[in-house]
């Protein structure tokens, strides 16, 4: 399954404790990222992750052509309220 992971910034903490709690089953799929959410991950899991560019900068509607065309299955999305 691909899986895309999105963060704000002030989320960004929180999505990489996500992704530490579910490493067991997020390392079996193919995870991409906006950049600097990517980066964070990364850092903090060790796990492999194809990085677009940042959110502000395109990297949002690079994930979303990909959802469009049936190439991500999966958005996971951590925002403000």
């Amino acid at each position: 399954m691909n899986i895309a992971l999105i963060a704000h910034d002030k989320k960004k903490e929180l999505m990489a404790q996500f992704c530490i709690a579910y490493k067991g089953i997020l390392s079996k799929h193919s995870l991409y990222a906006t950049d600097t959410t990517g980066k964070v991950i990364i850092d903090n899991t060790g796990m492999s992750v194809y990085r677009f560019l940042p959110g502000p900068q395109g990297g949002d509607q690079q994930i979303g052509a990909r959802v469009a065309y049936n190439e991500i299955d999966l958005v996971l999305f951590s925002g403000i309220l």
